[in-house]
């Protein structure tokens, strides 16, 4: 087995999308496209159920894992979330391969010794497999009590992925955009450190187009749109597919 390149949209988000597509139809079509769609909710307090539903929902058609945290819980919650994806698409990969070569994806019809040499080769594939995240952060109003704790989760992300043997790279993106649903912060890299303050390069808004945005996002992993999200002119998208 080779080792995979897996393709991931972290979406971290404080409230409930107000404007365009439905984001549980654009994580299914991102999933659909072998992208995962991770989703962290951040919340001072207990979080409207509405906006809860729709986290579980995101993850849930995008094939990704969610949860909902406190600001000072995003770092960790950040990188857990995203190796978590990255182990369950792993262990969906060894399970069709299984299936494919013995007739069962089962685990446990499998040799104990035969299943230890799986379980050892799968520990060894998330370590070498290539990471491509895309970090899709919502900048609504409400985000702005939150930026700093943001900031730091994405200096900790960064050391946490520079650390793998597999490479990684990552772009940062917020939404909504000026011109278009989602603004590029950062394209394609491979050191996150080069983002020194987010607030620099982030204005908030008070619209939370979710949807559109994701959709928005797979053109970045060279998908074609299904549909226009031009707010007023180009983003320049072809640039930064990697």
């Amino acid at each position: 087995m080779t080792n995979p390149k897996l393709k991931q949209i972290l979406l971290i988000t404080d409230g409930r999308s107000n404007k365009g597509i439905d984001p549980v139809i654009a994580a299914a079509r991102a999933y659909e496209n072998d992208i995962t769609v991770n989703v962290i909710g951040v919340a001072d307090r207990q979080i409207h159920p509405s906006a809860r539903r729709e986290i579980e929902g995101i993850a849930e058609a995008g094939g990704g894992m969610y949860d909902i945290v406190t600001p000072a819980k995003l770092s960790k919650t950040i990188q857990t979330v995203t190796y978590q994806a990255m182990t369950r698409t792993i262990h969906q990969v060894i399970h069709d391969e299984l299936r494919q070569l013995i007739g069962t994806g089962s685990l446990s019809e499998v040799p104990p010794k035969t299943r230890m040499q799986i379980i050892e080769k799968a520990e060894q594939i998330s370590e070498m497999s290539h990471l491509q995240i895309l970090l899709l952060m919502d900048t609504s109003a409400s985000m702005k009590t939150k930026m700093t704790a943001l900031e730091q989760a994405i200096h900790d992300f960064d050391v946490s992925l520079r650390s793998r043997s597999g490479g990684s790279r990552v772009m940062v993106a917020s939404f909504p955009g000026k011109l278009t649903y989602l603004d590029v912060i950062m394209t394609w890299t491979t050191d996150l450190s080069l983002i020194s303050t987010l607030s620099r390069h982030i204005s908030m808004s008070g619209t939370t187009p979710t949807g559109p945005a994701l959709e928005e996002a797979l053109q970045y992993f060279g998908i074609n749109s299904a549909s226009q999200f031009s707010q007023g002119g180009s983003g320049g998208i072809q640039d930064y597919v990697f």
